[in-house]
């Protein structure tokens, strides 16, 4: 199983793009706009040709502030999908990411302590789903969850966490079944003691 059969939906960008320009767009009116309205209308509030071209002009600026950024967002996160591969086999999940500094980790199924998948509503709007799997290695889950640091919106693996977004909803619980399966497996293992 790898992200070749199990690929990240393309869409995944599209509302990373957006939530990016919304967050953006709130920034750009309040440090930007705004204080670009005050000074072009300076207490000149008659509405004729020049307001409307005052107005036009202040559009423009905020249409180039944000899609410069946007544009920025949409390459990177592009790059991050391009970037990110995942292959669970027997004994391991290999995760390989980084777009300029190119990381690798292989986690063993016997230290993955949880998993679950998760989505928000735009998420189910969209049809997208996440897959979160939490492992016993460096900075334990349980500390993450009294200090609030999980972080289920990054791609990829961060500390004890790990992250396949905007797959399809079917195709991650195929993956969250055949993961605990595995995980089950080396359980019987090793209490076996083979």
């Amino acid at each position: 199983m790898t992200d070749k059969n199990y690929p990240i939906k393309n869409i995944w960008i599209f509302k990373k793009v957006v939530s990016f320009s919304l967050f953006a767009s709130f920034w750009i009116i309040l440090l930007v706009i705004i204080p670009l309205s005050i000074i072009v209308f300076n207490n000149n509030y008659k509405i004729n040709s020049l307001f409307f071209s005052k107005l036009i002009f202040i559009f423009f600026v905020f249409l180039i502030i944000l899609i410069i950024p946007s544009t920025i967002a949409l390459i990177i996160f592009f790059l991050i999908k391009k970037n990110f591969h995942y292959q669970l086999n027997n004994e391991f999940i290999y995760i390989e990411q980084g777009i300029i500094n190119k990381e690798k980790r292989y986690i063993p199924y016997s230290v993955i302590q949880n998993i679950l998948i998760n989505y928000d509503i735009i998420d189910k709007l969209l049809g997208l789903a996440n897959l979160t799997m939490e492992n016993t290695s460096s900075h334990g889950g349980i500390i993450q969850i009294i200090s609030g640091k999980q972080n289920y919106h990054h791609l990829g693996f961060k500390d004890n966490q790990v992250n396949i977004l905007g797959l399809d909803p079917k195709k991650a619980e195929e993956l969250k079944f055949f993961i605990l399966k595995k995980i089950k497996k080396n359980q019987a293992v090793r209490s076996s003691g083979l």
